[in-house]
């Protein structure tokens, strides 16, 4: 109370002009702050905002990154279970077999190859290139691949003959074998 009978006595020895000054500097000084406070609430939430934004942006990206992990690992574990019941696979009998089922093994040659993969896997390769043969055994010899299940094609690459409707192939194909 003594602070309020303090202020009211100071108060009654002003002027009413001093009192009008007095008071509109103490108006002007309350809406500076108060200007300045809900400046920085609109900083303060804009910034918010962004982060908030930057933070569903990184987590729109890892949520991706963690979805192709697991997809990932989901095929690396059916590569691996192939692998394992396929531990005697030779990629080059394979081929052989596969040429003499369409009788095409005098018109082939083939080239094989390993490479080691950052991943621990070695990756075996043959290259084979069939002559003179149509679209049809094209096309069946392809689908013979495609069903052996730890086979896939790296290339193709068709060449046209200028005679007798015939094509010459070269295909790349290609194995893993876990590194031993």
């Amino acid at each position: 109370m003594k602070i309020l009978e303090l202020l009211e006595q100071r108060l009654a020895t002003f002027e009413k002009k001093e009192l009008y000054k007095f008071s509109l500097i103490y108006l002007g000084l309350c809406a500076v702050i108060a200007i300045g406070i809900i400046g920085y609430g609109i900083y303060t939430v804009q910034d918010i905002k962004s982060k908030i934004f930057l933070l569903n942006k990184t987590r729109s990206s890892v949520q991706s990154v963690l979805t192709k992990y697991q997809v990932v690992k989901r095929q690396k574990n059916k590569v691996d279970q192939a692998l394992k019941q396929n531990k005697s696979f030779n990629i080059q009998k394979f081929f052989q077999d596969l040429l003499q089922k369409h009788n095409v093994t005098n018109l082939s040659s083939s080239k094989f190859s390993t490479q080691k993969l950052a991943n621990g896997y070695v990756e075996e390769t043959v290259q084979v290139t069939i002559n003179q043969i149509d679209t049809k055994m094209m096309s069946e010899i392809l689908l013979d691949i495609e069903q052996e299940a730890i086979v896939y094609i790296n290339s193709v690459d068709i060449t046209k003959q200028n005679f007798a409707k015939k094509i010459n192939i070269t295909i790349s194909v290609a194995t893993l074998r876990a590194e031993e």
